[in-house]
């Protein structure tokens, strides 16, 4: 199985619980946001227990940029994004120019999961719920958005950089902070 994840925000298999609450904290529904969180949670198991998919998250530069929980979150989850595993990062350029092909900004949010023995589905993420599309006619436009964003993604190794730079930016900004209130930061 191959996962292909298209955010701008931190797909929820890679986020991390603070981030995770954070994005979920203002959740309008019939759930309360820490049960989304515990959800979320366990969902990413399937990342970590054999046989893992082939999983690779491509997240629009901007948001590295969105402060999601302040500073120390920032910080926390962009490590997370540097050190996982088993997941590939690529990051979509904030600079990327449309192409007949691509609108960056305009996909949205998306997973393409492809099967080795069925058709691919698409999970498109709202705000409140979730919609799956499996007929070939509705998933074969993801299907080239994600073949697309692969020629025009950062590599996993541009994606590390960029991502390493936003994270010191953020914890620059966690130091300051931390200063600014007068309390002792303890260093690892």
């Amino acid at each position: 199985m191959r996962i292909a994840d298209v955010a701008t925000v931190i797909p929820g298999l890679l986020q991390t619980r603070a981030y995770a609450r954070a994005v979920l904290a203002s959740a309008d529904g019939p759930y309360a946001p820490a049960d989304l969180v515990i959800t979320r949670m366990g969902r990413q198991s399937i990342l970590n227990e054999p046989p893992a998919p082939d999983y690779t998250a491509y997240i629009d530069e901007s948001a590295l940029m969105r402060p999601v929980g302040g500073a120390r979150v920032m910080t926390d989850q962009l490590t997370r994004l540097i050190s996982h595993p088993t997941a590939t990062v690529r990051i979509i350029p904030i600079t990327l120019a449309p192409t007949p092909d691509l609108v960056p900004g305009s996909l949205g949010t998306f997973a393409l999961i492809e099967f080795t023995d069925a058709p691919p589905v698409v999970y498109l993420e709202h705000l409140a719920t979730g919609t799956y599309l499996d007929r070939p006619s509705d998933t074969g436009t993801y299907v080239r958005a994600v073949d697309t964003l692969s020629g025009v993604a950062m590599t996993p190794d541009e994606s590390a950089k960029v991502i390493a730079t936003y994270r010191d930016r953020y914890e620059g900004q966690d130091q300051r902070d931390t200063d600014a209130q007068g309390v002792e930061k303890i260093q690892p």
